[in-house]
């Protein structure tokens, strides 16, 4: 097993035992050494953690992604306003 696998065997431990947004707040404290504020979200991560988990729409998942959201408006026939992404990733235009 890999770290990465373990991670995610303890993220679904903490998702089943205390809940899908403590296992997203203890992933944030963990991975950004910040704390997310879901009860009252001020900063844009915190607003996005809180649309990605509780807003019903399917929109809103994928609008948290930054590249599924380039896909959305590129998809809309709005490429053309989106700033290029520089980095080399897959997903670099």
């Amino acid at each position: 097993m890999n770290k990465k696998e373990v991670y995610g065997g303890l993220l679904s431990c903490i998702t089943a035992v205390a809940g899908i947004d403590n296992a997203k707040k203890f992933d944030t404290l963990f991975r950004d050494h910040k704390k997310l504020n879901l009860k009252n979200p001020q900063t844009l991560s915190d607003k996005v953690s809180y649309i990605e988990l509780h807003e019903q729409s399917p929109l809103a998942a994928s609008c948290t992604d930054k590249y599924a959201v380039r896909e959305y408006v590129t998809n809309k026939g709005l490429g053309d306003i989106l700033v290029p992404i520089y980095g080399g990733g897959v997903h670099s235009i």
